[in-house]
């Protein structure tokens, strides 16, 4: 298991890399929520197939 701290660093490069890029602030929430629902529809899958 990950521990949080890592997924906070990995969101922070996230962030930085987007800036870096120059997308702007509207898109890079945009791009953060779909990955949050991403990372939360795999794990539920996960969960289901050991039921």
């Amino acid at each position: 298991m990950v521990s949080q701290r890592a997924e906070v660093l990995r969101f922070e490069v996230l962030d930085n890399g987007l800036v870096v890029l120059g997308v702007s602030a509207y898109w890079q929430q945009i791009l953060e929520g779909v990955i949050i629902v991403a990372a939360v529809s795999v794990d539920i899958r996960k969960y289901l197939r050991e039921r």
